[in-house]
């Protein structure tokens, strides 16, 4: 009968049943199953999965990861063996090589199974997860050296030049479906989220959700950390100025040790408030810890564990699905692809940057917005393809209108004399650069608000549902489209002007076109033909 493998006969010291992490939290490691401490995803490892007979094997990707357990973040700690063992088990010697029960058997499968996963990475292109796999193979030939870890190899798989993982290609390329959204899609989003005012409580949720991710632009995690007490008053005593204190999100730091504060607006304050008061609830005691985004239950397997505190807390996934559910209530489609719009975190972050950087901001402040320690992951944003504003002629506005749909008032027909509201001054004028040779000034409809509006009309008019357009003047609106069209490309294309201005101008060209097209074939519909 052959003896079984002890670690101690080769100089090894056990596996321990338990490790203080990176968080400075216990993690159980006595089991087949391994649960992470992480407080965004529900993070965990089953060794029993994947059937490993072979002793040294088993032992030494223990010992690896347990290394890694008290050196980076749980979340990375996980990657590491996930991703490790997702490629090494696609080999055609894996399985010898996990049933191995012979040292120089082991020894040699083992060297046989790396060669055969980075063929395997090369042939897909994927090389980039193989330094993962070589970092495993270094530590344990400096660590585990008796154990068929062979330094020359070793040496080796450190020669291997490994490509980058090429970062920002969805970004560079403008991806339909995977990088930022353009102008119109974005246009879209803000207008159904606006309009979104349903009281049921996951869909205040939803909406909370979306609208923070578009505000600012951070990672899923950073917001399923956020709790009640992070989002206060400036001043009490001074209405509607708060603040958002958002968790940061380091590979080394405890959860919920650094944060960075950020001004709310009103308009968001007051979502934020509707979610606190009338959103999902749970039974803490403690107000200022409660979640700002509450799961239904607990996560059971949290409790009375020392992640207790993120029982009822959502995971990154969670967020994520906030946002789409969001979206798919809302049933948007691309008036790019004339599909159902695919929305998750990472493209609203993608958007947030991306316009933050066509406004002129620096790369460093781009950098601390998207909580990045470094500058080395924004470069991409700065790249000329990926800030330009896309020209918008008067074709390509006319045929998205529809699509999006913002002209919202009802054409009338004009009366002679005082507005059909008995003040001549909700009559909406003509903007002053298209005002006749002989300065006769042209109306182009009422507003039918009843109160003072302090907005900027006739700019601010078209998207408005209190604008009541003249259904006979369908000629001066053309020439506002035109004048629109045409101030938007000089300002999209003079470097003296702001391009910002430029985008900010899209949503009443939209309008206008989308009124203009109302406009013709209003006289149909009144003829009811």
């Amino acid at each position: 009968m052959k003896a079984v493998w002890v670690p101690e006969d080769d100089g090894l010291e056990d596996l321990p049943s338990t490790v203080v992490d990176s968080y400075g939290l216990p993690m159980d490691v006595s089991g087949s199953k391994w649960r992470f401490n992480d407080p965004k995803s529900d993070l965990s490892f089953n060794f029993g999965r994947y059937s490993i007979g072979n002793p040294w094997l088993s032992y030494s990707l223990k010992r690896h990861l347990i290394a890694c357990i008290k050196r980076v973040s749980p979340a990375e700690s996980y990657n590491t063996i996930h991703l490790n063992l997702l490629h090494l088990a696609k080999t055609d010697s894996w399985a010898a090589l996990a049933a191995a029960t012979d040292l120089e058997q082991h020894e040699v499968l083992l060297n046989r199974v790396v060669s055969e996963v980075l063929e395997l990475l090369r042939a897909r292109r994927v090389e980039h997860y193989f330094s993962r796999i070589r970092s495993w193979y270094g530590w344990c030939t400096d660590f585990l050296p008796d154990i068929g870890f062979l330094p020359e190899e070793a040496y080796k798989w450190q020669l291997v030049r490994i490509p980058g993982n090429e970062k920002g290609v969805a970004v560079r390329t403008s991806d339909p479906e995977g990088g930022p959204f353009n102008d119109a899609e974005l246009i879209l989003l803000r207008k159904a989220l606006q309009a979104d005012k349903s009281t049921q409580p996951e869909h205040i949720q939803q909406r909370a959700a979306l609208w923070l991710a578009l505000v600012f632009g951070r990672n899923p995690s950073n917001f399923s950390m956020l709790r009640r007490g992070d989002f206060q008053p400036v001043d009490p005593e001074v209405p509607n100025l708060w603040t958002l204190a958002i968790p940061r999100i380091k590979k080394r730091a405890r959860p919920r040790t650094q944060f960075v504060k950020e001004t709310v607006d009103e308009e968001l304050a007051k979502v934020l408030r509707e979610l606190i008061d009338v959103g999902p609830q749970c039974t803490l005691n403690d107000q200022d810890s409660i979640p700002l985004f509450v799961r239904v239950a607990p996560r059971r397997a949290l409790l009375g564990t020392a992640m207790a505190e993120w029982a009822w807390h959502m995971t990154a996934v969670d967020f994520t699905n906030l946002i789409q559910s969001a979206v798919k209530r809302y049933g948007l489609k691309s008036p790019r692809t004339d599909e159902l719009l695919v929305i998750t975190t990472r493209r609203l972050r993608y958007t947030f940057a991306t316009n933050r950087v066509r406004e002129g901001i620096s790369a460093r402040d781009l950098a601390e917005a998207l909580d990045h320690s470094d500058l080395q992951n924004v470069r991409v944003y700065f790249d000329a393809q990926s800030t330009v504003v896309e020209r918008l002629d008067r074709a390509a506005a006319t045929a998205i209108a529809p699509k999006l749909a913002l002209f919202k008032g009802q054409p009338k027909p004009r009366t002679e004399g005082e507005g059909a509201h008995g003040d001549p001054a909700k009559t909406i004028r003509i903007i002053p650069e298209l005002i006749s040779a002989d300065h006769h000034v042209r109306d182009l409809g009422e507003c039918g608000k009843g109160e003072f509006c302090n907005l900027f009309p006739p700019y601010s008019c078209y998207p408005c549902d209190k604008f009541e357009p003249f259904d006979d003047s369908l000629a001066d609106h053309e020439l506002v489209f035109d004048f629109l069209v045409a101030r938007r490309e000089r300002l999209r294309t003079d470097p003296l002007e702001s391009t910002r201005i430029a985008v900010q101008l899209d949503e009443v060209i939209y309008a206008c076109a989308d009124l203009i097209l109302r406009l013709r074939a209003y006289p149909r519909d009144c003829n009811g033909t």
